[in-house]
């Protein structure tokens, strides 16, 4: 049987992934970090994991329809700092808050994957948007740089207008993503 090690993302504007591309290269130089490079900067949705090839047409079906359902809306992220827990970090990320049109579309593809019979990985932890800008090397907190010079209070707004499936390709070098297939929202 084949698997697919796939998840539903938002992708980012060109002017923002610039930005961030910057906030790299300016605060984390570090061999301690392994930046995502830049066409993998992503929002994930739902994180499916392994996935059976006859499980791919109703997973495209259900982001299709999600698609067609939601219409465009805003996403703000404000704060560049560590991850997932600031005392015992394994990312740097940008986070934001949540907002009712992206829960609303979360608990809509949650749903409909769960009525499908498609398994998937679920979070025990409450949902936070975030976007991964790098991963932590070593597990030595004292190579980490203090979290003053990685935290940053950063506007970051933009239109989310499609809602992708990719698939995450596991290699020795880290993953490498590939967008299987794309769907606008609903103006």
């Amino acid at each position: 049987m084949d698997f697919h090690r796939l998840f539903i993302a938002i992708d980012l504007p060109e002017a923002e992934r610039e930005r961030l591309i910057n906030y790299q290269k300016e605060r984390l130089s570090s061999p301690v970090f392994r930046l995502v490079k830049p066409e993998d900067l992503h929002l994930t949705l739902v994180f499916l994991g392994e996935t059976l090839n006859d499980q791919l047409p109703p997973i495209f079906k259900i982001v299709e329809t999600a698609a067609q359902y939601f219409k465009f809306f805003s996403l703000r992220f404000e704060e560049i700092k560590y991850g997932p827990f600031e005392d015992n970090p394994r990312l740097v990320w940008i986070e934001g808050p949540s907002s009712l049109s992206l829960e609303n579309l979360r608990k809509f593809l949650i749903n409909k994957l769960r009525e499908q019979n498609i398994h998937f990985h679920q979070e025990n932890r409450q949902f936070r948007p975030h976007i991964t800008l790098a991963r932590l090397n070593e597990r030595s907190s004292s190579l980490f740089p203090k979290k003053e010079e990685i935290y940053q209070k950063l506007s970051l707004e933009f239109k989310v207008d499609a809602l992708k499936i990719m698939e995450s390709d596991l290699k020795a070098k880290g993953n490498k993503y590939i967008v299987l297939t794309s769907y606008p929202l609903a103006s």
